[in-house]
């Protein structure tokens, strides 16, 4: 043995030992990382060749630190150019803001935009979007039919006459997107017939006691349809604590009133068709992640007033969950439960106006649709957020932390 390890000599690793060993590219860096600096990083020599992989380097760095900086999202330029008196928001932007603030960022700032790729499913036809979407314009088109008609949803009376308005659309859907094959096409027509016949039955209970007066209005937006006495394409100016204001615009699904108010008091209704968890979640307003309510409130309420409706009022905002699997259920909030609505709206405000756009510090905020190989690494990201929101020495982020119910050590202590 003693004889062998001395004809093999010193031993070696696959690191050549000199560079005039190296037979390529890939050994020079062996030899460059383990043997000519073996007690530096990697990351050192590569940046003294590569300056954009030093960079980089220099980013994940920062990253990694607890301070809030450029590389996680802080743009002061940003805020500055994009300041929120100037801007038109509708709800779905605000919360996008507010459930991860770099991917509003990439959106509504920066304007990217994922190429849009259709990717075959043999399983399915409509994506939950596109249900909504046309169970949306079924529901209305429905409605509106009654109430030309004077007339309150029954379900005997009224099924196959919302079923044939399903059936058009459905037609006019697969013209547009053809489905993978007949069997998926039954089974998802199968579905969405269930979920009509699931709002019939409870609109049909539910407006005993409250009727619809107003469908699709739009604020801010063109009108859909005839319109109604709520439509404005000027958007509207909401007040704010501190005394600033944001303009925002917005589609109600419907309105409706108590028969016995005589057309004064009203409720704000929005239709869903997924899950109720997300609002079930630190409600009313799951820290800034639903500001539906609050705007349609502050919005409804406004224009009730431009309209010269003289003592009208908005009672509440509602969604109902017309689904099978949520059977019809509905999630209501008062004008007192929805009063600290605005202040989370200018919390938001704020933060886009600092310039503070770093990504959310839980893992589920974080799972983007539009851009999944930016958060890809959701659990590392959402560490590393936490850490600086931790951090006091990020002043910047405190309209975050106002959002999420944190107070970093000292604030609290003072408290």
């Amino acid at each position: 043995q003693e004889a062998m390890l001395k004809w093999l000599g010193p031993p070696v690793s696959f690191a050549p030992q000199r560079p005039e060993h190296c037979l390529d590219l890939g050994e020079w860096w062996l030899w460059r990382s383990c043997v000519a600096a073996p007690g530096a990083t990697t990351r050192e020599p590569v940046g003294e060749s590569f300056p954009n992989l030093a960079q980089g380097f220099v980013a994940a760095k920062a990253r990694e630190s607890n301070d809030f900086t450029e590389y996680d999202g802080y743009v002061p330029e940003a805020g500055q150019d994009h300041d929120s008196k100037e801007q038109i928001f509708s709800p779905t932007q605000l919360e996008t803001l507010a459930r991860c603030p770099q991917e509003y960022f990439f959106k509504h700032i920066l304007k990217i935009y994922p190429p849009e790729i259709y990717q075959y499913e043999p399983n399915r036809w409509l994506d939950p979007l596109d249900k909504g979407s046309l169970l949306h314009a079924v529901y209305c088109e429905f409605m509106a039919e009654l109430l030309k008609e004077n007339k309150l949803p029954e379900y005997q009376r009224d099924w196959q006459a919302l079923n044939k308005i399903l059936e058009r659309h459905l037609a006019r859907e697969a013209a547009r997107t053809p489905p993978p094959n007949p069997e998926v096409f039954r089974r998802e027509c199968k579905e969405l017939r269930r979920t009509a016949t699931v709002f019939l039955r409870e609109e049909e209970d539910f407006c005993k006691e409250s009727t619809p007066t107003c469908l699709e209005a739009s604020i801010g937006m063109p009108s859909q349809g005839e319109g109604g006495f709520l439509d404005s394409e000027t958007p509207v100016e909401i007040k704010l604590p501190g005394g600033t204001s944001i303009r925002v615009k917005g589609r109600i699904d419907r309105l409706d009133c108590k028969p016995e108010s005589k057309g004064m008091n009203f409720a704000i209704w929005d239709y869903k068709s997924g899950s109720s968890r997300k609002f079930e979640i630190n409600p009313p307003f799951n820290e800034g992640r639903v500001v539906q309510n609050a705007l349609y409130f502050a919005m409804v309420q406004a224009r009730l007033r431009e309209a010269a409706k003289t003592g009208a009022m908005v009672d509440s905002f509602g969604y109902v969950f017309h689904s099978v699997r949520e059977g019809g259920k509905r999630l209501t909030w008062n004008a007192a439960e929805l009063a600290g609505g605005m202040e989370v709206v200018k919390n938001l405000c704020d933060l886009l106006a600092a310039g503070c756009f770093p990504a959310s510090n839980t893992q589920d905020d974080l799972r983007s649709y539009d851009y999944p190989e930016l958060f890809s690494d959701a659990q590392t990201l959402a560490r590393q957020m936490q850490a600086k929101l931790d951090n006091p020495g990020n002043p910047a982020l405190e309209p975050l932390r106002k959002l999420r119910g944190l107070a970093v050590e000292g604030e609290a202590d003072a408290k």
